[in-house]
């Protein structure tokens, strides 16, 4: 309520757009963008090598040149917000007419303290981009409960200096590092019934390095909060991806007739617990 309340910043929407080497999908992206209801947009970019600033320099927007790296970016970016809810996009993404503008609403008629939009995966044309889509239709499911959210979602800007500011991971754990301090500090999340379009392209090689970044991640995490936590609790990270890939998510793909990308849930478990599993040898 107190975050709801708070004044002392204008009550609209700073949308701010993550940059790095996304020259294929920057254009579409915030061509996309223009019409959704924001009052300040940010394109923060972390030391492109390529066309992405040239291409974004074509649009009205505020660019914002950041070291590399999610805390460097999300720093530069608030240091720039005029407004009271901060919306986090990214390049791959397209989004429909007014969403900021409706993940606002939503966020205002909620007890969240941040949410996220639900994503429908566009363009699938192999097994890996339709394994994708089929994932994001049984994760996401018709439920807008959340245990940790990622983007693009929206926040209250003045709770994210507030609380968020210290966070120092990066890469597949940054959201999970993210959604751990909200709910220890007693906060909830959740998705909004609101969709982005997500254009990922996608083959073994992606989907590999994607599933990896992910294991890595997931190992970062558990490093650093695995101490504070019980038996149970270790036993529930560890097990967290067993249970929801190899278990609960292809038994949904089954009863919803998507049984022939069972094995994309699977492979992509195997290659989490194989980047869990590097990362803890190079630990030791």
């Amino acid at each position: 309520n107190i975050y709801k309340a708070d004044n002392s910043i204008g009550d609209g929407i700073t949308a701010v757009l993550y940059t790095l080497n996304n020259e294929n999908d920057i254009f579409d992206c915030l061509t996309s963008i223009l019409n959704t209801g924001y009052d300040q947009l940010l394109v923060v970019d972390g030391e492109s090598d390529d066309n992405t600033v040239p291409i974004a320099e074509k649009f009205e927007v505020e660019i914002i040149k950041s070291k590399r790296g999610f805390n460097f970016q999300r720093s530069a970016a608030l240091a720039k917000t005029k407004h009271k809810y901060l919306i986090g996009l990214e390049a791959d993404h397209r989004y429909p007419g007014e969403f900021c503008l409706k993940m606002k609403n939503y966020l205002k008629k909620t007890d969240l303290i941040s949410a996220q939009a639900k994503l429908k995966v566009i363009g699938a044309n192999n097994y890996f981009e339709n394994g994708l889509k089929a994932f994001y239709e049984i994760h996401q499911d018709a439920q807008n409960k959340a245990d940790i959210i990622g983007g693009p979602s929206i926040i209250y800007s003045k709770f994210l200096r507030d609380h968020l500011m210290a966070s120092t991971f990066k890469g597949g754990s940054a959201d999970t590092e993210r959604s751990e301090i909200i709910k220890n500090l007693g906060f909830k999340v959740g998705y909004a019934p609101i969709y982005a379009y997500q254009y990922e392209k996608m083959n073994l090689k992606i989907f590999f390095d994607k599933y990896y970044w992910y294991g890595k991640g997931d190992h970062h995490f558990y490093k650093a909060f695995s101490k504070q936590w019980n038996f149970k609790r270790r036993l529930r990270s560890l097990f967290h991806v067993f249970n929801r890939y190899i278990i609960k998510y292809p038994i949904k793909m089954i009863k919803t007739g998507k049984i022939k990308y069972v094995p994309y849930l699977w492979f992509s478990a195997l290659i989490r617990y194989y980047g869990w599993l590097i990362e803890r040898i190079k630990d030791r």
